[in-house]
């Protein structure tokens, strides 16, 4: 029988962990956006997040492994400080940018253990390039909102 080893079901644990987080994240920012295509962006990929964990979830229990997400105090993340260069839309060009990075980095590392099963890596490639996507979405729709803005003023 093939098994995946406790480090890399711990990062497994961690990726679902923080896909959790990133659906909170969303919502908290779609809240503050006026914009409804971005908005609903921003909507949809929390949906997506909250789905992808859940797929993973049910993924790891039909291999037969126990996918309890730990408390969040359990885990080491520290939430980076928004940084603004003064720019229209910065704010959620960081949050984004730190969010795909994370969420792709968590993605990439267990990959990288060379998981046995075909069915788990498929779904993951899936799952990380709809994020790749999605953010490229996130990331035009948000520029895009501020250059009809400059537009008009000039």
């Amino acid at each position: 029988m093939e098994y995946i080893n406790k480090n890399t079901l711990d990062k497994f644990y961690g990726l679902l962990f923080f896909l959790k987080k990133s659906k909170r994240d969303f919502e908290e920012v779609a809240e503050d956006i006026g914009d409804s295509p971005l908005r609903a962006a921003l909507n949809g990929i929390s949906k997506e997040t909250h789905y992808f964990a859940e797929e993973l979830k049910q993924q790891l229990c039909k291999l037969g492994f126990f996918t309890e997400i730990k408390d969040e105090n359990e885990y080491n993340f520290v939430e980076p400080a928004p940084i603004t260069n003064g720019e229209p839309g910065s704010e959620l060009l960081y949050i984004c940018t730190n969010l795909e990075k994370s969420l792709l980095n968590y993605y990439v590392d267990i990959l990288k253990d060379n998981i046995a099963y075909k069915s788990l890596k498929e779904i993951m490639v899936y799952q990380m390039s709809a994020i790749k996507y999605e953010f490229a979405k996130i990331n035009m729709l948000n520029v895009s909102r501020f250059s009809k803005v400059s537009e008009v003023e000039q």
